[in-house]
């Protein structure tokens, strides 16, 4: 079956736009087990900052984590850009005027996730840095840094029966959202 990537990415939304599902989501994912929804905050980001940047699924955690979270049905290897400017923006909405004003405010560290379920063939999991998208300095300027800006995005193929193995396709089967059983979610990948 092939389905409408917009279809996917509006049932992915509207599946994830509470707490429980969002709490059975992650319990799924990071292998947790958590039964408290009110240690969830929902912060998905809707037409801010720039009217084009607006994220599937964004949450805390006791505010002490950020989790950005998108579904794709497409390959891209340039969600670490994508993730940088939803968590820009989620990370000024916290600050707010305090951005220009001490003390320091402490911000949840982000988690950036990605579910693939689309027909082109990809491995059970891959992680995608931005770091590697930087462009090749010299030796002796690269020595010189003592930090650099980078963002681990982890990715998960969530297709049915890709691998028996992987935690999301765990997911797909312990989920008890009942739209997670939707056809929709079910595209076979070509290896």
């Amino acid at each position: 079956m092939k389905a409408n990537r917009k279809y996917k990415d509006s049932l992915f939304r509207s599946i994830f736009n509470n707490k429980p599902a969002i709490l059975e989501l992650y319990n799924a994912i990071e292998g947790t087990n958590h039964k408290d929804e009110s240690i969830i905050e929902i912060n998905t980001l809707k037409d801010v900052l720039f009217a084009a940047i607006q994220n599937d699924l964004s949450f805390s955690i006791n505010k002490k984590i950020v989790v950005l979270l998108e579904h794709q049905s497409t390959i891209n290897e340039n969600m670490h850009v994508r993730f940088l400017a939803y968590i820009l923006s989620i990370y000024l909405n916290i600050l707010g005027d305090r951005l220009y004003r001490n003390p320091l405010v402490k911000l949840p560290r982000p988690e950036f996730i990605v579910l693939y379920n689309g027909e082109a063939s990809f491995p059970k999991e891959k992680i995608y840095r931005l770091s590697d998208a930087f462009e090749e300095i010299d030796e002796e300027t690269e020595n010189s840094k003592l930090l650099f800006l980078d963002a681990l995005v982890r990715v998960y193929n969530i297709n049915k029966g890709y691998n028996p193995e992987l935690k999301p396709t765990f997911f797909m089967t312990s989920c008890h959202t009942s739209a997670l059983k939707h056809p929709v979610w079910h595209v076979r990948a070509r290896h």
